[in-house]
């Protein structure tokens, strides 16, 4: 059995009544909250992820694409397991962006994906992005955990309440 824990939550840009009827087409039970001004949380109840089948961050990275595409709002799918955390965008039927860091905090993505990601968002040009650049830094101090939690930072200036 794994020790680490293996976890996964949806943001959705929109209130929960937007979000509502979409998330019952994914056919998966997910507790749907408010999650500040214009954004909601989905927390799935099951962990499809874990019945052997897909990976966790791909599992997401799908619910994330359907949501977007049911609410025409953007969607972020943020996942983490024993190698490691990361995040995937998806806005419509535009190609998903995402971002991944091992365990130990180390990048694993492309640099281009953050200011895509600022960009779909809304995000500040300068003060957010530099904020997220600083997340694909490489930094010992900073582990999978800690880089999620300055990525949900970013977004509290944005509404996001957790």
């Amino acid at each position: 059995m794994n020790a680490t824990p293996v976890g996964a939550l949806l943001l959705c840009r929109a209130d929960p009544a937007t979000v509502r009827f979409p998330a019952r087409l994914l056919r998966e039970p997910m507790a749907l909250a408010p999650a500040g001004e214009g954004w909601s949380v989905l927390v799935p109840e099951n962990s499809p992820w874990l019945e052997g089948g897909e990976p966790v961050d791909a599992v997401l990275g799908g619910w994330a694409a359907a949501l977007s595409i049911g609410t025409g709002r953007p969607v972020l799918a943020l996942w983490w397991d024993g190698d490691g955390a990361g995040f995937t965008m998806a806005s419509g039927f535009r190609r998903p962006v995402g971002y991944i860091w091992f365990a130990d905090g180390t990048p694993v993505g492309e640099d281009e994906a953050m200011r895509t990601f600022a960009a779909r968002l809304g995000l500040d040009p300068v003060l957010d992005v530099q904020a997220l650049e600083q997340l694909t830094v490489a930094d010992p101090e900073s582990d999978a955990r800690a880089r999620l939690v300055g990525l949900a930072a970013v977004l509290t200036r944005h509404g996001l309440a957790l």
